[in-house]
């Protein structure tokens, strides 16, 4: 790529990310207008939604092939499954709210990875592809997805408080990173 794409690039994927964080604050602010906020069905439908403007945004801005492969190492496994674990003890605390958090929680989990994942770190890691040193053309991208990543759950200030909100931004920056370390691990997205 030379510096013309790479601005062009940059500034798509800019786009994709305001467009996303606006579609997230008219989705929140119009289901908490209508006060249905906490129904599951409106949730599902947005989360929906916002997966549709993704995949839109994506082959009309950045045209990123999206690379998906769930090959994991036994110890990837065992990882993922110590936290598929912990999150569902996490949810027996709480039996009321289950159905909507695995509901939501895989339609969001979607949405978030096609983004961050699909997106956002394979356009950072073809921006750094040029970067002399190795681990910059790693370290870096993942760095700054796995940031994006939380900070966007910065919107969740609109039902939680905010000491909530930020332990919840720091665990979805470390998972973010364990997610796009697992992701980088399996080179998928040299092949295109």
């Amino acid at each position: 790529m030379n510096k013309t794409t790479d601005q062009k690039l940059v500034n798509k994927l800019c786009l994709v990310i305001f467009f996303e964080l606006l579609f997230e604050l008219l989705a929140i602010n119009f289901l908490k207008a209508i006060s249905e906020y906490n129904n599951l069905i409106f949730l599902a439908l947005s989360k929906s939604l916002f997966l549709i403007l993704l995949i839109i945004l994506n082959k009309k801005l950045t045209r990123q092939q999206i690379p998906f492969s769930l090959k994991l190492n036994r110890e990837q496994q065992k990882l993922i499954g110590v936290l598929i674990a912990g999150l569902v003890l996490i949810g027996l605390i709480n039996k009321k709210n289950i159905l909507m958090a695995i509901t939501i929680g895989l339609i969001a989990s979607t949405t978030e990875e096609y983004l961050f994942r699909g997106i956002v770190l394979v356009a950072l890691l073809k921006l750094s592809y040029q970067t002399k040193k190795a681990y910059m053309r790693i370290l870096i991208p993942v760095i700054i997805s796995s940031m994006l990543f939380g900070l966007e759950h910065f919107l969740n200030l609109y039902a939680q408080n905010l000491n909530l909100t930020i332990i919840q931004v720091c665990q979805t920056m470390a998972m973010g990173y364990i997610f796009a370390r697992f992701f980088y691990a399996q080179k998928i997205y040299f092949s295109q």
